[in-house]
């Protein structure tokens, strides 16, 4: 979690040294680094990690909103409609 709030504040070198100290195939891990690409604006690689953590950890309607952002982010805006989409049928109170 100090990760979480490391990059929350956009410090992302001291984010990155945590993330160094983490089992890198660990779904956290995977999840902070992504968050990490996001902010960097490296969205297509960020898309790619947020996928992996899902197909590792299982379907989050989170991790799939994160998704949704990278694909927005990009312009792709029919991937995000359906990221999105496949959030609220499965978080009926989206």
């Amino acid at each position: 979690m100090p990760n979480a709030a490391l990059h929350a504040e956009d410090d992302l070198p001291a984010s990155r040294t945590l993330l160094e100290q983490c089992v890198a195939e660990d779904p956290d891990t995977v999840v902070n680094r992504a968050c990490i690409l996001y902010k960097e604006g490296k969205y297509e690689e960020a898309r790619a990690g947020f996928t992996d953590a899902m197909a590792a950890g299982g379907y989050q309607p989170l991790l799939a909103y994160n998704i949704a952002l990278c694909h927005y982010a990009t312009k792709q805006y029919g991937g995000a409609l359906k990221t999105l989409n496949g959030a609220c049928l499965a978080e009926p109170l989206c």
